[in-house]
């Protein structure tokens, strides 16, 4: 069977598991093994958790089983991939810079503790993960992109004849599809901080919003949202469906729903920052940057798959079903 097909019918195994494959034992189940290193279901989770948790916010539920089946299947397959690129990094002798790692480290713990490192173990602990598991975790991803820095992201010249080309060429590529920009205010309608006055609460957001107050104040203070930090902006939606589209399709820039929004799970108050129609911009400096960008991540792309390729063919990658044949 051709590898891809094995990514996809574990991604679709892991869909059909759902929330109890993501349970304490079950957790424990094996996606693949890469060269002796074991994958399991709980690395898949721990990978596509804060996305997870992104979508389930903002789409409706019944779009929201193929997006994360879709996630899952990406995280299986990079996941092995990571396993294959260090199992390559060893076999070269590869040695990790202590000033590499120590630079990573110090990043990390800035960012998720201020640099606090007390504080940082005590979140480590919650993760039930040592410091040391930790540190060979970091050590074992800075390997990876080591490699992948050497063989795939370096020296990539991309050339102005080949930008005014690919705009002459695929300039379809470029189009901006029509779509609309939404600030969202999310009530979970259980276990949320608001749950149990949830329509008080709504009434509450909608006198301030009648009385002048800021949208992305009212978001930070009241969302439980991603984004709640950033004023609920949740960026370009190109393709709203569902509910969700119903709620805004009437909508003009600077106008809020009239109500609550029921999508699954939560209550959303949206509006609306922006509507774009779609076209095709004039090639400025900006865009020549954008298509240098595309043709940039292209050719990453070209090379990652070779080298990717090369690796599956090196080293042996089992999944449950080659352990079914006893292989």
């Amino acid at each position: 069977m051709k590898f891809s097909n094995r990514i996809a019918l574990l991604a679709a195994a892991l869909a059909l598991a759902g929330a109890v494959s993501f349970a304490a034992s079950p957790g424990d189940a094996v996606v693949a093994v890469v060269e002796g290193e074991v994958i399991t279901v709980h690395d898949v989770h721990e990978y596509t958790a804060q996305e997870e948790l992104r979508l389930k916010s903002l789409l409706p539920t019944g779009d929201q089983r193929q997006q994360i089946a879709e996630l899952r299947r990406m995280a299986v397959r990079r996941l092995i991939d990571r396993e294959l690129v260090y199992a390559e990094f060893q076999k070269l002798g590869g040695k990790v810079p202590l000033e590499a790692l120590q630079d990573r480290i110090d990043r990390l713990v800035i960012s998720r503790s201020g640099g606090d490192r007390v504080a940082f173990e005590a979140l480590l602990a919650d993760e039930h993960m040592t410091y040391t598991e930790f540190e060979d975790k970091v050590r074992k991803q800075t390997a990876v992109d080591m490699l992948l820095h050497d063989r795939v992201y370096r020296q990539i010249v991309i050339g102005p004849e080949r930008i005014e080309a690919f705009y002459a060429e695929r300039s379809g590529d470029l189009a901006e599809k029509p779509g609309v920009r939404l600030q969202t205010i999310v009530l979970k309608k259980a276990g949320g901080r608001h749950s149990e006055r949830l329509d008080a609460a709504a009434a509450e957001i909608y006198e301030k919003l009648t009385a002048g107050a800021a949208f992305d104040e009212l978001a930070r203070t009241w969302s439980e949202g991603p984004k709640a930090e950033d004023g609920g902006d949740q960026g370009w939606i190109t393709s709203p469906s569902g509910a969700l589209l119903e709620a805004i399709r009437d909508l003009k820039p600077g106008e809020v729903t009239p109500k609550p929004v029921d999508l699954g799970s939560n209550l959303y108050i949206l509006k609306v920052i922006e509507r774009r129609e779609a076209r095709v911009p004039p090639l400025d400096d900006a865009l020549r940057r954008r298509i240098e960008e595309i043709l940039r991540r292209e050719e990453e792309n070209r090379r990652y798959d070779t080298f990717l390729g090369e690796l599956r063919r090196k080293y042996h990658v089992k999944t449950p079903e080659d352990f079914d044949r006893g292989n």
